[in-house]
């Protein structure tokens, strides 16, 4: 009997450990290092995308990330040196303007 009680407690307390180091799902949070907790732009569906927060809302005007690069609504990305590059479906730019490839994207 009090192998038993010894084991449930034991069981309850790793349980309780577990919860609380954060490895509980979250539906915003990609396996890939939670993409969606950083604030990042992105084209998804055809469509660009901002994410704050974790929320994804529609693009309704262009962004100027911190390293000077320009996100257009279109998914036209121009750099800082003046080079373009268009986003395809699931890349997107971080805020920083750090480029995000597709398989990093939760799609």
């Amino acid at each position: 009997m009090k192998t038993l009680v010894t084991l449930v407690a034991a069981l309850s307390l790793s349980m309780g450990m577990y919860a609380q180091d954060g490895k509980t799902a979250d539906p915003n949070k990609t396996s890939h290092e939670g993409r969606m907790k950083k604030d990042h732009v992105m084209m998804k569906n055809g469509k660009m995308m901002t994410v704050m927060g974790g929320k994804m809302t529609p693009m309704d005007h262009d962004m100027t990330m911190s390293d000077g690069s320009v996100v257009m609504t279109d998914g036209t990305v121009k750099m800082k040196d003046g080079n373009t590059k268009k986003l395809q479906e699931g890349e997107g730019v971080e805020m920083n303007g750090t480029w995000m490839k597709a398989h990093h994207m939760n799609k």
